[in-house]
Parts: structure tokens; C-alpha cells; sequence
């Protein structure tokens, strides 16, 4: 029974007999052998892909390496006193629109985020809100990359945002981040950091 017919969908030429060794011999036709190899090469490529995100997901938020919950993250939410005030700033500041908005009666929530991440900031507006948050003790920052960061700050001085100066960090000698601090119309604190090292 030839591969055909064992439902391999498979067409082979006829088998040939050593007459020496008594041994037969499939002759595999050159084009199947390169359309298994083709789909070999892309699932084998796909799954490096794969362990290497896998790994990298891993080293940096201390998931056993022997597999463990995967979780994605897709937005951070802030609540907000002026909702078209904050839409406005994250625009010029970080390049963020609107992907969606849905209003309900009591407050309203608008996602943005761009094309560098699915990566959402969703922002809170409760209607009754009379003045504006206070932050507490807890909050920290949020921080997105940018390629050139002097660039970066040069442009959002010019925009009239108020900008903190650049800062150098280094851990045991070696350089860490370069970044610098703005805040938007709440208060809230946002870190802009040149790519590079663990920062991309």
C-alpha cells in the first residue's frame, strides 16, 4: 500500500527494488520533501518566537521558568476631574487618542492608547466628582518609552508642558535609565524613558 492510499494525500513514484541488498526504497518526490520542510521550518520558527517571549516574560517578572499563569496586561486607569482636559493633554503629551468612549449615567470612561502598544490608559470621570483627586500616598507613575529623549523633552517644553529635567540613573556604576518627569492636568506623574537595556 503506497502513502496515497494510507490517506497521507501524498502522490510517490513507484518503488525500486536493490537488487543487491533486497532492500526497497521509496524514491520521495523533491517537491514533497520541500513542502515538509517549508512547514517544518515556519511551526519550528514559530515556536522559538514563542519561547522566547515566554523567557523574556519570565526574567523580568519571575514566573517559573517550568510554565505558570501568563497574564497580559491591558490598561491602567485614572480617574479624572476634567475628562476633555486630560483627552486633550495625553494627546499632545504622549500621542494617545481616543479608542473608545462610553458614557453611562453616572461617569463616563474613555480609552486611549497608539499605534507603539495595544496597551490601554482608561480614564475615569464621575460626573458628580465637585473637586479635584488627591493621590494619596500610594500612587506612583506610570512610564512609556521614547527613542530620543532630549527630542522628546525639547518638543514638550515647546508645547507649553511643564517638563522635569533629565536624570542619569546608574546601579553599581553601570547606566540604568535616562528619563525625566512631567504630570498631567491631575497631578499625576508620568515617566518618559529613552529605549535602550531593559527599557524598550
Amino acid at each position: 500500500m503506497g502513502l496515497a492510499d494510507a490517506g497521507y494525500g501524498l502522490i510517490l513514484p513507484p518503488l525500486s527494488v536493490d537488487m543487491v541488498g533486497l532492500t526497497v526504497v521509496p524514491l520521495f518526490h523533491e517537491s514533497v520533501k520541500l513542502l515538509n520542510l517549508r512547514g517544518f521550518s515556519r511551526r519550528a520558527a514559530r515556536r522559538r518566537r514563542k519561547i522566547r517571549i515566554q523567557r523574556r516574560a519570565r526574567r523580568y517578572t519571575g514566573l517559573p521558568k517550568n510554565g505558570g499563569p501568563m497574564a497580559k496586561a491591558v490598561h491602567a486607569m485614572l480617574r479624572v476631574f476634567d475628562l476633555e482636559r486630560s483627552i486633550d493633554f495625553y494627546s499632545k503629551a504622549l500621542g494617545l487618542e481616543t479608542a473608545e468612549k462610553f458614557e453611562f449615567d453616572d461617569f463616563t470612561l474613555a480609552y486611549l492608547r497608539n499605534k507603539e502598544s495595544a496597551f490601554e490608559l482608561e480614564l475615569t470621570h464621575n460626573h458628580d466628582q465637585r473637586e479635584p483627586y488627591s493621590h494619596g500616598s500610594g500612587y506612583g507613575h506610570i512610564a512609556v518609552t521614547v527613542d530620543d529623549l532630549a527630542a522628546e523633552h525639547r518638543r514638550l517644553s515647546s508645547a507649553g508642558i511643564t517638563t522635569r529635567d533629565i536624570v542619569d540613573m546608574k546601579h553599581q556604576g553601570n547606566a540604568l535609565a535616562r528619563f525625566f518627569f512631567l504630570e498631567d492636568p491631575d497631578g499625576y506623574k508620568i515617566e518618559v524613558i529613552e529605549r535602550g537595556g531593559r527599557y524598550v
